[in-house]
């Protein structure tokens, strides 16, 4: 049953294609999730973000 819909809705966008405003929406989806794992690759994001003054110490939390 779910199928079926999910069929008819791909019907439904080839014979009307999605609107500028819709592609906008998608091109910044993508994008953002682009960018995201770009920087998750190049290990920017977020554990290698160590803001403490001293950017050589890896700070733990203590052990009790």
């Amino acid at each position: 049953m779910q199928n079926d819909k999910l069929l008819w809705r791909m019907a439904m966008w080839i014979r009307r294609p999605p609107s500028k405003k819709q592609l906008m929406m998608w091109g910044v989806i993508l994008g953002f999730s682009l960018l995201l794992a770009r920087l998750e690759k190049y290990n920017m994001w977020p554990e290698s973000w160590n803001l403490s003054r001293h950017p050589n110490k890896v700070q733990m939390a203590p052990m009790n």
